[in-house]
């Protein structure tokens, strides 16, 4: 093992050991660097989305594609342990998302003769200078280490995390909004809120059209619009028909299609149709039940008539 793959091992080690979260964030971004590596076939449409207490949370573009990882499971938990954790145990098993996302993209390797395209290259960091309170701190952050080498090893990781957190000021970095990360000059809030941000916002829109059901896509994106201005690019107009979709499944699972008068029969029909319960017709109703006849409690029924 090379000096460079002992650092590796020593920052996994001490990440997965870190109780405050932010261990767990780099391991992530470790899983998500190996992931074609790690889940194989299904890597294009799954994707790592987080690891809290040594759980893999994962997503799938598809009910399908989640029972294949399901199948793979023992295999992906193996595979991050070996490649990433090269040995240590960082999890113990996987779970789901409600939502998928594509792998997220590892910056391409800058090949070394182009370095100059590359802000973070080598060049660029060693030309970065530290305080003298600057380097206090990192030797402090590792000095509970009693090997030597490892010590030494582990306050050069953070020196040069160190170098790497000014380079990105330098180059227009900025705190996210939300958890204080650094993240691109492009970007609102780092990509790891964007993960927690963007499922509460999915909650949010189902919310609304649980409180509301005959609120229009336009309404219910200005209502995120305002309370979530952060999630602007997020909130298309697909995504909210598809929170509104799967709230329409979900209610049409507990209705049977003869039931005219139950609340979630109500409900059902005015989220379907986006009316009021005053404008609910015995018509209306019949051509809703037609419609969602198979998503019914008693679709095999409903099938036969």
């Amino acid at each position: 093992m090379n000096k460079l793959e002992n650092i590796d091992k020593i920052l996994i080690k001490t990440a997965a050991q870190d109780k405050t979260g932010f261990g767990e964030k780099i391991l992530c971004l470790s899983v998500a660097q190996n992931w074609k590596e790690i889940a194989g076939n299904i890597s294009d449409r799954t994707a790592p989305i987080k690891i809290h207490e040594k759980i893999l949370f994962i997503s799938a573009e598809s009910p399908a594609v989640k029972d294949s990882a399901k199948f793979l499971s023992k295999n992906i938990v193996e595979n991050v342990n070996k490649i990433v954790g090269r040995g240590e145990k960082i999890i113990s098993g996987i779970d789901f998302g409600k939502f998928f996302e594509s792998p997220p993209k590892v910056p391409p390797k800058i090949p070394a003769q182009e370095p100059e395209k590359n802000i973070f290259s080598k060049e660029n960091l060693e030309k970065i200078i530290l305080t003298d309170e600057e380097i206090s701190e990192c030797e402090k952050k590792s000095a509970g280490i009693e090997n030597e080498e490892q010590r030494k090893n582990l306050t050069e990781i953070f020196l040069s995390r160190k170098k790497t957190e000014k380079l990105k000021l330098q180059n227009g970095w900025h705190k996210c909004k939300i958890c204080g990360e650094l993240c691109e000059p492009e970007k609102i809030i780092c990509s790891f809120c964007e993960i927690n941000e963007r499922d509460k916002m999915r909650q949010r829109i189902r919310k609304i059209f649980y409180d509301e059901p005959s609120t229009t896509f336009h309404k219910a994106q200005d209502k995120i619009f305002q309370e979530m201005p952060h999630m602007k690019k997020e909130c298309t107009l697909s995504v909210i028909e598809s929170e509104r979709s799967s709230l329409i499944r979900e209610t049409a699972a507990r209705v049977s299609f003869g039931d005219k008068n139950s609340d979630n029969a109500k409900f059902l029909v005015m989220l379907l149709k986006q009316v009021n319960e005053k404008d609910l017709t015995d018509a209306l109703i019949d051509r809703a039940f037609k419609e969602l006849r198979f998503n019914l409690a008693d679709r095999n029924l409903s099938e036969k008539s």
